[in-house]
C-alpha cells in the first residue's frame, strides 16, 4: 500500500511539473507576441 501511495505521489509530482512548462511556455508567448505588437 505505501509504495503504490508514493508511486501515486511521484506520479501527480511529474505530472504538476509538466503542466508547469506548458502553462511558463504560454505567458512567454504571449509576451513576445506583445513585444512584436509593440
Amino acid at each position: 500500500m505505501a509504495c503504490n501511495h508514493n508511486a501515486k505521489r511521484g506520479s501527480q509530482g511529474e505530472r504538476k511539473k509538466n503542466k508547469t512548462k506548458k502553462e511558463g511556455r504560454k505567458p512567454i508567448t504571449i509576451t513576445v507576441e506583445e513585444i512584436f505588437a509593440a
